[in-house]
């Protein structure tokens, strides 16, 4: 599967676990730039080591933010930090 996601950004909300962890590491094997988002910081960071343990190069690209998609405040946080 070629996504043709070199150098792209993708913001994954929900990206701490299940579909959204998973997306996370299809989106960080076709090349992109990761931010994973979710509401529990320590599961974040989890994550976080989850995706890097099977992509060590994938460090620069990649990262979490903290945030819950039900408060807006929350939304417009996590898209200017990844942006």
């Amino acid at each position: 599967m070629d996504l043709q996601l070199h150098n792209k950004v993708v913001l994954v909300t929900g990206g701490t676990s299940s579909i959204g962890l998973s997306s996370a590491e299809i989106f960080l094997q076709q090349g992109a730039r990761v931010m994973i988002s979710g509401r529990n910081a320590e599961r974040g960071h989890e994550a976080l080591q989850q995706l890097l343990s099977g992509q060590p190069d994938a460090v620069e690209r990649i990262q979490f933010v903290s945030g819950d998609v039900a408060v807006v405040s929350d939304c417009q946080h996590m898209v200017s930090h990844t942006l």
